[in-house]
């Protein structure tokens, strides 16, 4: 099994805001981060609930970029919304980056190449996970939060 990398706390970057936001434009200028730095995008869950005091919504979406052979980079988030009435309501999106080392699992075969997999990652490419991989998908990241707070008004 591949192993995962996380570059986020395990909260993730968390985003909120009270008051006005388009959740359209929101979903909108997310999708087109990911379409424009070629992650595949999946919207593994869309819901949204009608109450008296306004929609409760709740997405959750999910990007990865293949970046070689051996390492992916995931952007995740979950998104909710509550009390969203006429634009305006609660908002709490929590954004995740992680590196997944050896997706195409060719370590997985026997207990030697797992060890061997766990060498190779902890020592040999150490430094370029760390100084390359983690510092790469956490920028996009950053980037990306940056797109979410101008989408919801957060940033001028």
């Amino acid at each position: 099994m591949s192993e995962k990398d996380y570059v986020t706390p395990s909260q993730g970057i968390i985003i909120q805001k009270d008051g006005s936001f388009d959740i359209n434009k929101l979903y909108k200028n997310i999708s087109m981060w990911y379409f424009r730095r070629d992650y595949d995008f999946t919207e593994k869950e869309n819901s949204n609930k009608t109450g008296s005091s306004g929609s409760e919504v709740k997405l959750i979406l999910q990007g990865e970029r293949k970046v070689d052979s051996y390492v992916k980079f995931h952007t995740d988030m979950v998104i909710e919304a509550f009390k969203y009435k006429e634009g305006k309501g609660k908002l709490r999106i929590n954004v995740y980056a992680y590196l997944e080392l050896d997706y195409e699992n060719k370590w997985e075969n026997n207990a030697l190449n797992k060890f061997l997999r766990h060498i190779y990652n902890k020592v040999i490419i150490k430094s370029k996970i760390k100084s390359y991989y983690e510092a790469k998908v956490y920028e996009e990241t950053l980037e990306l939060s940056k797109i979410i707070k101008s989408s919801i008004g957060l940033l001028a």
